[in-house]
Parts: structure tokens; sequence; C-alpha cells
């Protein structure tokens, strides 16, 4: 091998540690090449690892040194066997909050952390099969790490498992309904380490918030325990893998019982002792729990490379404390167990229960609040003896509490579904929001669908017919745009009323097999199937390009069109050309999916920011109201419609007058 990089010190830092330990991985340094930083000039440089030959070359540079010693490269002809390169200085766009550097004065410097952890294990692991029907295998390690105590740096662990594939046994060899039948079995006691670095010690920190006379002081910042010991959980499991009827039917099934012991806790202190926890051993966890996998194939072609896959999974776990005693009383008295103040530490209690007395509310005559004891009765104090399990940080269902929808397609099935009884949560209209449909929809659909095409075909629009099936706010807006781009456009709908306003925009309004005589480019928006179909196809001119951008492939008929093409041609990438048997020629654009998004990016950032926002504050809303909502469909609140537009326009920079009280007095009256 041989070493490209720096003069800088952390490249000659590189040079002494790749010949430091290349000889303990075989390798041969054969060539060490350092240029000045921000050269100009690499050519004696490559010109030196040309001559060395190595198999592989080690770069180590800036980003615009990288780029000069790719170019040098190119203009010496020289072709490396294998380049292992790291080019510092790129740039990263992800910046969670851009506004940090407002946090530092010119000149300034920020801050940061870092934690350094050591650990060391020593293992041994093996595994024997006999006639792949009986399956054993083993591990035993001893960790030593150093977050957790000086007295107990080290932990050993071990675990055994057993397999039985009972499909190989002699009785069910020839079975041709079970492909996989396996018995199976472990028991361990893995270790966790995955805690903070320096959980364990007394650390420091300089009080730079409150100064004295004396300067910066030193205040304790977390309290040491050297006692402190790993968490440890033994894991007992059995189980069983069942796959029958070709593959295509799968069965997962565990039952397990974990004992961690003993269990790391976070204890909250009092405040005279200047910390807020410390982590401490308490008592013992014991879970139950059973896990089902079920898998199902209704299609299973492998050899096609067609697979249709049903999965299904279930898991139910109860967990317990115990070997608690009254170790932690006096911290459960006084609310100290937990960081929350809602944990407790009792034996046979859960871990996720959420603790604390029933409360009747407040007493309107004393405006004090009212609590409910165990046997009922009420009382002004709040009494620890007294506390009940109130909730739960693990819900028993997991799920969905409502959703948003943004397109025109999804919204009518949401409908539909609504109408059925078939929704099972709220969810919210974004696409009829006026901030939507009559932006996104209209001026996005429009852009973004002639962007596609363009793209695809590089055709001069100007002077040719466009068809356009569907004029709602996406047809007539692209209808709208097609018109400027100097096409003839001719609108197909179903709708009287659409059909009735496109003709009064100024555009031809024909049935669809009439309109496929004219139609040079045609897009359906329509979010229906079938759209152009036989009819359409036999009258088509030659030539004619057609697409989607309304709803999946469903538009058009694709079936019809490949059953009956004598010939498909790809002409380039998404851009499809079928010859009928009369010879004639349609060219198919992203194989009748989205145009819009198959051979463009779809809508700009710029009119997609007020959809996204509908969605964002719905979502709010359905969190703050979700007890109020029920199982349909719901119109986006006035109220977030106005604002979306409202802030749109601020960030545009556009002022509108505002009504006054005697104007808006006005419109309200009838007596005026």
């Amino acid at each position: 091998m041989a070493i490209f990089t720096d003069k800088a010190a952390i490249g000659q830092e590189l040079i002494r540690c790749v010949n430091l330990f290349a000889p303990d991985y075989g390798l041969d340094v054969v060539a060490e090449v350092d240029y000045s930083s921000n050269a100009t000039d690499l050519s004696s440089q490559v010109l030196a690892l040309k001559q060395a030959d190595p198999d592989a070359i080690l770069c180590d540079s800036y980003i615009g040194d990288a780029t000069l010693f790719v170019q040098t490269l190119k203009e010496q002809n020289y072709k490396p066997k294998m380049i292992v390169a790291k080019a510092n200085g790129f740039t990263d766009d992800q910046f969670g909050a851009p506004s940090f550097a407002n946090g530092y004065p010119e000149g300034g410097k920020s801050t940061y952390s870092e934690s350094q952890t050591r650990a060391a294990s020593f293992y041994l692991n093996g595994g024997y099969s006999y006639d792949n029907r009986y399956l054993l295998d083993f591990n035993y390690r001893s960790d030593g790490a150093s977050m957790f105590g000086t007295n107990n740096r080290f932990r050993n662990t071990w675990s055994v498992g057993v397999g039985w594939n009972i499909q190989n046994e002699r009785f069910l060899r020839d079975s041709k309904f079970f492909q996989l039948l396996k018995l199976r079995a472990s028991v361990g006691n893995p270790g966790n380490q995955n805690f903070a670095a320096y959980q364990a010690f007394s650390t420091y920190a300089f009080n730079g918030w409150m100064t004295n006379i004396f300067g910066t002081g030193v205040i304790l910042n977390q309290l040491g325990n050297p006692d402190l010991a790993w968490q440890e959980t033994v894991n007992y499991n059995v189980g069983t893998d069942v796959t029958v009827w070709g593959n295509r039917v799968n069965v997962t099934f565990d039952y397990y019982v974990k004992i961690t012991d003993p269990l790391l806790a976070i204890i909250t202190t009092p405040g005279s002792m200047g910390i807020t926890s410390v982590t401490m051993n308490a008592g013992q966890q014991k879970t139950n729990g059973v896990e089902l996998t079920l898998k199902v194939s209704p299609v299973y072609r492998p050899h096609d490379r067609i697979n249709w896959n049903i999965s299904l999974n279930g898991t139910h776990a109860k967990a317990k404390y115990a070997k608690i005693g009254n170790a932690f009383s006096s911290l459960n008295n006084e609310g100290r167990a937990s960081l929350s103040g809602m944990t407790r530490y009792y034996d046979g209690g859960s871990p996720t229960a959420i603790w604390g007395m029933r409360s009747a509310g407040i007493d309107p005559a004393t405006g004090k609040e009212l609590f409910i004891k165990k046997d009922g009765t009420y009382s002004f104090s709040y009494d620890v003896n007294d506390e009940v399990v109130l909730g739960d940080t693990e819900p028993k269902l997991e799920g969905v509490i409502g959703g948003t929808e943004e397109t025109t397609t999804g919204v009518v099935r949401l409908m539909a579904m609504a109408k059925d009884g078939a929704l099972r949560y709220p969810v919210f209209n974004i696409n009829d929001a006026n901030t939507k449909h009559c932006f996104d929809n209209h001026y996005g659909t429009g852009q973004s669908t002639l962007d596609g095409i363009v793209r695809a075909t590089n055709r001069l629009l100007c002077g040719r017919t466009m068809v356009v099936s569907g004029y709602g706010y996406c047809g007539s807006g692209l209808a709208q745009r097609a018109k400027g781009m100097g096409m003839d456009v001719i609108v197909c709908e179903v709708d009287p009323l659409k059909a009735l306003e496109a003709h009064m925009e100024g555009y031809r309004v024909m049935k669809a097999e009439d309109a496929a005589r004219f139609a040079d480019v045609w897009v359906t928006v329509t979010g229906d199937c079938n759209v152009i179909d036989e009819p359409a196809f036999k009258n088509m001119k030659d030539g004619a390009i057609i697409c989607n951008s309304g709803h999946f492939d469903s538009e058009i008929n694709m079936k019809w069109l490949r059953a009956n093409a004598v010939k498909v041609e790809e002409l380039k990438p998404l851009v499809e050309e079928y010859t009928l048997p009369d010879g004639r020629t349609i060219t198919v654009l992203a194989e009748g999916r989205l145009v819009n998004l198959a051979c463009a990016e779809g809508h700009p950032a710029s009119v997609m920011d007020m959809s996204f926002a509908n969605q964002a504050l719905a979502a709010e809303y359905l969190f703050k109201h979700a007890s109020e909502l029920e199982d349909k469909v719901y119109d986006v609140p006035a109220a977030i419609d106005d604002d979306v537009a409202r802030v749109k326009l601020e960030t545009l920079g556009i002022e509108i007058d505002t009504l006054t009280e005697e104007q808006i007095a006005y419109m309200n009256s009838w007596n005026f």
C-alpha cells in the first residue's frame, strides 16, 4: 500500500500509525507521499504513486485537495487498483436548529462535551448440530466495564440453547405438509452495560453561572456509588417455529420469563444534597411474556420473484417487582422513588404503573383539592398510603388516535369507509382545505405535470393539442398552465357542472373517444380507473403521448394496451412506445404511474408548504381533541385554514386590509 496525505501534523501522525500497525495485517508500505495543504499542483505526488505501483492507496485529505488529486489522476491516466479515501470539509445540510449560530458572538467558541468508557471481554462460544436434527449452542463471557462501581467492575454471563428440527425425523421426513417444525429452548443471564459513562462516579462541575470574589467555584454534579452492580437478567425461553403449506404459512411462538436482579434505579434526592438523583441497585423485576408472529403468503412464486405476504404480530408481557421489601419505603412515602414522582417501588408492583391518590376535584367551598382514600372516604390531605394505580405508561393497546389525508383519492376512500362503518379513527380531510386544493392541487399539479412531460420527452408544447381528463382543481390548473404554454386544450368530464365551467373558461369539451382523434398529449387527473380505455385507444392519433397525474397507474388501461400491442419499445427510461396492429404508435410515460413524480420532482415546496402546515396543525388538533372526535372524516377547522393563509402572506411580504368594526357589524346585520 501507499499513503497519500498532507504535511500537517495530523498527516504525519497518520503515516506513523500506519507504519506501526501495517505489519500486523500483512501490509507493506511501499510509498509515503505528502503534500502541502491547499496545493495547486499534485503532478509530482501522483507520479511518485504511479511509480510505486501499490495495490491500494490510503488517501486522507480535505475536500479541495481530494478534488485536485482526482483531477491529476485523470490527467496522468493513472487508474489505481484501489483507493481508500477519507475527505474532510464536506458541508452537512442536516441542521436541526439553524439558529444555533445566533448563540455565539463573533469570534466566540462553541461548547461541547465528551465521555469515555472502557470495557474488556473474554468469551467462549460454540455450537453443535447432529444430523440437522438436534442442535446445541452455548456461550460464556466475562465482561468488565468502567461505568460500574469499582467494587463490581466484572460480571460473568452465560447462555445455553437447544433445538429439535422435528421435520427431519424419519416419521416426518417425507411429509409435504411441514417445511419446518422446530422446538427450541434456552436459558442465560445476559448483562446490561448500556448506561451512562460516569453513573458510578462522583463528578464535579465548574460553577460558571454564579461566581464570587474568589473566582469560579466547583460544585458536586453527581454522587458516585462504588458498589453499583451490573443489571443482570436471567432469561428463560421456550418456543416453536412452524412452516407449512409450501412455505405459505409461517408461525413463530415464544414464551419467556425474565428475572432481572439487581435492578438499576435512578432515585431522586433531597434538594439539600445539592444533586437531583443518585443511581443505585434495587431489588428484582420479573417479566412474563408471550410473542406470536403469523405470516401468510396468499401469493408465493419465488421463481417469478412475486410474493405477497401478510403478517400479524402480537405480544403480551407483564412485569412486577420483587425483593424490594422496605428498602424504599421512605422514598415511596416522600415521593422520591423516581424523577417523575409517580413511580413507586413495591413488591408485586408494576414498573410501568402510575401511582397517586384518586381525585374528586376541587371543593367549591374551600378551593382545595379533595382526595379519595382507599376506603372510599374523602380527605383534603394527600396520604401516600392511600395511593392506587391510576394508569400505566405502557397502554394495553397501542395504535393511532387519528390521521390526516391530503390526496383527493385518499379522502374519497376514507369517506366511503366512514359511510360503511369501516373507519376506526377520526381523519382530517386536508385535501379540501382551501389553502391546500386551491394552491397545491391547482398550481402545483399544473406545473409539476408539464415539467415531467417536458423532461421525459423534450417536446415543444406550443401549437400542440392536450386533452385533460378531469376538471377539478388539478385538471383546471393543468389546463390553465397548458393554455399558457400555447397549447390547444380539450377537456373530458363526467360532471355536467365541471364540463360547463370548462366550456365557459374557453376550452373545448367532448367525450374521450372523440377527443382521442385530436390528442397530441393526454393527461388524466381524475382519481378513477380506465379513464383512457379501449374506445379512446382505437381512435387515438398516431404518435400520441399519454400519461397520468392523478392516481396510481389505474387511470390508463395498461392491461388492454399491453394485450393489444404488437411491439413495445423502451425509447428511454420511463418512456415506452406501444405499436398497435394497424401501425399506430402510442407513447406511455412512467408506465402509467404519476408522471409528475416519476419524471420530475413533484410539486414545488413553495406551494406544498401550506399543505404540510395544514397536516401539522390538524395533527395537533387531533391530539388535543381526540376524546371529542368520532370515527369519521372531518374538515380542517376554518381557523386553521385562515391562519395558514395569513402566515403564507406574511412570508411573501404581502399586507392586506382588515375590516373595521363598523364593516363587520354591517356584514352581520339586516337592519342598517
